[in-house]
């Protein structure tokens, strides 16, 4: 706990030191992604007339938030001129707590079809960080008890990340 408190002095001048930057450059939006990211940059700019959209792309009930950095969020996440979020489900979190400025951007998906199985083949294919937040050990887990209806069907899973050795 000692060694929060004396990071307090850093992230401080860390803050003053974006806030200037960000005056001087006057970029016409700031971007940011990462919750603790979003809330030091929306301190940063609190009375900026810079236009600010937040980011989300994990949903706020999977990752929690330390309480101080919620309670910010609960003040500062308001400032922003937009939240763009990755899914309906989390705009409706946000929206349930009173959030309005709420937009859904999903992942771009790209389609090859020179690229994977064929037609015939039966995969179902997973991609993502590999993370508990992710839930492939659950997919792995559903698709187990399915083997006996569907014997042709594979799964594969497709990332990198601490849960790697335990969905191989």
């Amino acid at each position: 706990t000692t060694s929060r408190f004396l990071s307090l002095p850093r992230k401080f001048l860390s803050i003053i030191k974006l806030r200037q930057k960000l005056i001087e450059v006057k970029p016409d939006i700031v971007y940011v992604f990462q919750e603790k990211t979003i809330i030091y940059t929306l301190i940063s700019l609190l009375g900026v007339g810079l236009v600010k959209v937040a980011a989300i792309r994990n949903h706020p009930e999977y990752k929690k938030l330390p309480l101080l950095y919620s309670f910010l969020r609960s003040l500062l996440y308001k400032k922003a001129n937009v939240i763009v979020v990755q899914t309906e489900g989390i705009k409706n979190w946000f929206a349930k707590k009173g959030y309005q400025k709420l937009k859904v951007i999903p992942n771009p998906i790209t389609l090859n079809k020179e690229v994977g199985k064929s037609a015939e083949d039966k995969t179902i294919v997973a991609c993502g960080r590999l993370v508990p937040q992710k839930g492939f050990d659950k997919l792995l887990e559903v698709f187990s008890g399915l083997t006996e209806e569907m014997p042709d069907w594979q799964v594969q899973i497709i990332g990198d990340g601490p849960e790697l050795e335990k969905l191989t």
